[in-house]
């Protein structure tokens, strides 16, 4: 299968979710991966703000 969209997951979805989408061929990273639980992202603020 051929990656279509990157995905990226915040805290609230499960890790187990994310398992399941990438034993089927999904590019997916989640916030605790990044360490970054409780932190906003600079694009998503922008992308509200505006």
């Amino acid at each position: 299968m051929k990656n279509f969209a990157k995905l990226y997951t915040d805290e609230d979805m499960s890790a187990l979710v994310a398992t399941f989408l990438r034993s089927r061929g999904l590019d997916i990273t989640t916030v605790p991966e990044q360490s970054k639980i409780g932190k906003v992202s600079n694009k998503i603020n922008q992308k509200i703000n505006h």
